[in-house]
């Protein structure tokens, strides 16, 4: 049974913006704040890379790249800093680096989709902090991402819940459509996201500058965008 809807599904990261925004916002939290802890984590996990101990570990356990190591890591970073000076970095942070590198033709498809009377949202493994920002100016229904947790004022460093990454995205989108939509398409730049550009009617790559040639294998459609 379906429902009568009609679901538009957006990545984020290199679909609606021109650029991976996770570790670009610790980065910018960085840049701010110039945290002697957020400098000393990020030397301890470059110490740890450099001694190669993940691909030491991986022949013990093929986890560490589904648990997304390093981004869980640079979360860390994070420990400790203030609710409200992490949003008030976030809103500097949409206005500074997002927003002028949004990608124009998604940008456009996403509000014709809202124009034609579709449901929109964004299902994104980026953090919530600055994709709810995006969010509420660009009228997106709903959004399922990677939630930051506090406690006391303070983040924890971790996410609440499981990174919105890869199959979690799908296992995310149905537990808010138990009941698949009668239509429904998802744009996303990267060849990790085949789960939900396959359980979507309708699957849309977002290439940019060429074509992509895995997408033919699966028949998706794509939309080709040009750097100015």
């Amino acid at each position: 049974m379906e429902t009568g809807e009609k679901l538009a599904i957006f990545d984020f990261c290199e679909t609606l913006i021109q650029f991976q925004t996770a570790d670009a916002f610790i980065n910018y939290v960085y840049e701010q704040t110039h945290s002697g802890r957020m400098r000393c984590i990020e030397k301890a996990k470059n110490l740890f890379y450099t001694l190669r101990l993940p691909r030491l570990l991986n022949r013990f356990s093929g986890l560490w790249e589904k648990k997304s190591l390093n981004k869980k890591w640079r979360l860390y970073e994070l420990r400790g800093l203030g609710e409200q000076e992490l949003d008030n970095l976030a809103r500097r942070f949409y206005r500074e680096r997002l927003l002028p590198n949004i990608i124009g033709p998604v940008v456009e498809e996403l509000q014709e989709k809202k124009r034609d009377g579709w449901k929109v949202g964004i299902v994104s493994g980026g953090f919530d902090l600055y994709i709810r920002l995006f969010a509420e100016e660009y009228g997106v229904d709903f959004i399922l991402a990677s939630t930051i947790g506090f406690k006391q004022g303070k983040c924890t460093g971790r996410l609440v819940g499981p990174d919105c990454m890869r199959e979690q995205k799908v296992v995310e989108i149905q537990r808010l459509y138990p009941v698949p939509p009668a239509e429904s398409v998802s744009y996303s730049d990267s060849r990790s996201d085949l789960p939900i550009l396959s359980w979507a009617s309708r699957g849309v790559v977002v290439s940019r500058g060429r074509h992509q040639e895995w997408v033919d294998d699966y028949q998706f459609h794509e939309i080709i965008w040009q750097q100015g």
